[in-house]
């Protein structure tokens, strides 16, 4: 992430939809996506969660507490689920409100949040009831998703991924530093899976692999 960013920047950027300039100063420079990822994460309906869990990640790795700006962002992002969640239930077939390596990104920056509010004790939390519920439920839909997504990669044969080649490494990318999520991602699975040379020959994935390494102690 970029250092640099300031959160009056972050907060500008975010009111003004400017999402594919947040997620482009976002990104440490040097570490730029790999262009079947980007493409994966940042259509225009997807572009504005991926921005806005990168950003909530970036404010808190930079605090001890939940700040006004990530409260700000948590209710901009949970929006943007909700719209997906509406596009996916009056779409043309059930499906789960994000994809699985969408998912994994909204995930890894709801955890960076939920666990500054998991330090404080109740009565210095300065998130309402509405806002930890809210944190709380879009969690587990999120854990859902990729639950269901592991478990039909399962019964396509394809044992250890969650979604695809690219989903998987996205989740790799973004959850490969959370051990603690346990049965959920599996960890030693997924990068086994990730090792299998039809895997990583999918577009993006190798490269991607490499950005993980850089920001994760997992072996990919």
């Amino acid at each position: 992430m970029n250092a640099m960013m300031t959160f009056e920047r972050l907060i500008h950027l975010a009111e003004t939809g400017s999402f594919d300039m947040m997620l482009d100063e976002l990104l440490r420079p040097g570490r730029r996506l790999p262009l079947p990822v980007r493409l994966r994460l940042t259509s225009p309906e997807e572009a504005p969660l991926c921005a806005l869990a990168l950003a909530i990640r970036h404010v808190t790795e930079l605090t001890h507490r939940p700040t006004p700006q990530a409260r700000l962002l948590l209710a901009a992002l949970c929006e943007r689920v909700d719209e997906a969640r509406g596009r996916a239930v009056n779409g043309p077939c059930t499906s789960a409100a994000l994809s699985p390596g969408l998912a994994a990104v909204v995930l890894r920056g709801l955890l960076a949040l939920q666990d500054q509010v998991d330090t404080l004790p109740g009565d210095r939390n300065p998130l309402s009831a509405h806002e930890r519920d809210l944190l709380s439920s879009t969690i587990d839909e999120q854990c859902h998703t990729l639950y269901l997504a592991r478990m039909a990669a399962q019964g396509w044969r394809s044992p250890g991924l969650i979604g695809d080649a690219l989903d998987s490494a996205i989740v790799l990318w973004q959850l490969g530093d959370r051990p603690d999520l346990g049965d959920l991602v599996r960890l030693p699975e997924l990068t086994m899976a990730l090792r299998r040379r039809d895997v990583r020959e999918a577009p993006g994935v190798r490269a991607l692999l490499q950005v993980a390494r850089a920001c994760t102690s997992v072996a990919a």
